[in-house]
């Protein structure tokens, strides 16, 4: 049975209405107010935060990636600009790269130092370029040192192929070929180590026909030595002369064999003959 609301001595439409919200049992809504707002529940939060989590766990990989790619990028630059300054240094300094060893001396602690704060006053003249961005060294303010593990080194990212050699066996840049790296990344196909720019997967390379790239770590001739170096260093030429030698005695033994043994079925071939 409904209620009848008597509408007599309402003398307004806000009056009315409460009226007729009374007669339904709900609370009278007063002149001005807003009507209540619907909020989040504790289920609804949640999940939201938990897309906003899978989202993170599937962005973040994909952002570190596109960061490292970045550094990678400018990494080859700076090797790029090494490699022009040593052409340079070797265009005025008769095709030789910048060596301060001592005779007989494959590494002098006290030649690199002063051949390299040298190349790097003449010739390079930005710290920086000497600097990954992935390495987690500081950038070098000026070059005072050739010693990777001081601040402000020339060594503080890469690798120079000319530190390792005696004088008096180069590097010439004209035996280099063109193939020769010149620079890369330190410890590129080493284990974990803290002088890695890039990890253990390898490193940027920069060669002697001025081109640079990227080496994976399985294609380095070692932890600190980037392809083919081994083939142009003096231990490796000599290796590469004795492999030579012993593949040519190695065939002439085997020619020696078949003339002996060809030699052999002559005689007993004459010899069947002649019974």
């Amino acid at each position: 049975m409904r209620t009848m609301i008597p509408l007599h001595g309402i003398s307004s439409p806000a009056r009315l209405r409460g009226a007729l919200q009374r007669g339904r049992g709900a609370q009278p809504v007063q002149p001005g107010a807003s009507a209540p707002k619907h909020a989040f529940t504790v289920v609804e939060l949640l999940v939201v935060i938990g897309i906003i989590a899978v989202l993170v766990a599937i962005l973040l990989p994909s952002l570190a990636r596109a960061r490292e790619k970045a550094r990678r990028t400018n990494c080859l630059s700076n090797l790029r600009s090494l490699g022009q300054a040593l052409v340079m240094y070797a265009n005025v300094h008769k095709d030789r790269l910048p060596n301060g060893n001592a005779a007989g001396l494959y590494r002098d602690y006290d030649g690199a130092n002063w051949v390299m704060i040298n190349f790097a006053r003449e010739y390079v003249r930005e710290p920086r370029v000497f600097w990954c961005p992935s390495d987690r060294d500081s950038a070098p303010e000026q070059i005072q040192t050739a010693d990777q593990t001081l601040p402000n080194s020339a060594r503080t990212s890469y690798e120079f192929y000319n530190l390792f050699w005696p004088p008096e066996l180069g590097p010439v840049m004209t035996r280099l070929k063109g193939q020769a790296p010149l620079a890369w990344d330190l410890d590129g196909a080493e284990g974990p180590s803290p002088l890695q720019n890039h990890g253990t997967k390898g490193g940027n390379v920069v060669y002697a026909d001025g081109h640079a790239d990227w080496q994976d770590a399985h294609d380095w001739d070692g932890p600190n030595w980037a392809h083919p170096a081994a083939t142009f260093y003096p231990e490796g030429c000599a290796r590469r002369r004795a492999g030579h030698i012993l593949d040519r005695s190695r065939r002439i033994a085997s020619n020696f064999a078949l003339i002996v043994a060809a030699s052999g079925l002559t005689r007993g071939s004459r010899r069947e003959r002649a019974y």
